[in-house]
């Protein structure tokens, strides 16, 4: 998970991160090495995040089976979602370690987070919430075919 979580924030280009986690992150250890002038703050499951912490280049979320319940962990996400950061990164550690993930994938895709492609040798799986490609462009999605525009002033509706 280290390369995966590194190549996100190398790629994002993220200065401050705000990382959810009780337990070390290795790669936020070596981010935070690598750049001490970075704004990095770390809070624990337990403490919510609250408004005026602000807002982040990148959010992480280092969840460790049974310290969140389902319910707790998506306001977590919705609230970090919503009010601190615009990319939000869900770590879960491997399922070979016995852990089990509160979620399955089809809720995490609910949750509108996507699974990232895995650098090899990563253990733990990474999926990730992005607003800018979370509701893709399409064609029909647009002011042009509302509303059938062909037919204003043929049919009295």
């Amino acid at each position: 998970m280290t390369s995966t979580l590194l190549d996100l924030i190398q790629r994002l280009g993220a200065t401050s991160i705000l990382c959810v986690c009780d337990d070390r992150v290795p790669a936020i250890e070596e981010f935070r090495a690598a750049n001490p002038d970075a704004n990095v703050i770390i809070i624990g499951h337990a403490t919510p995040p609250t408004r005026e912490l602000g807002r982040f280049d990148l959010s992480v979320v280092a969840f460790a089976p049974g310290r969140l319940s389902k319910s707790d962990g998506t306001r977590l996400l919705a609230s970090l979602r919503n009010f601190h950061s615009n990319v939000v990164a869900v770590t879960f550690p491997d399922d070979d370690e016995g852990a089990k993930t509160p979620w399955s994938d089809l809720e995490l895709l609910a949750l509108g987070l996507e699974p990232a492609r895995t650098v090899p040798g990563d253990t733990a799986r990474l999926y990730v919430y992005d607003i800018t490609a979370y509701n893709r462009q399409r064609d029909w999605n647009n002011p042009r075919h509302w509303a059938n525009p062909e037919n204003f002033r043929k049919y009295r509706w």
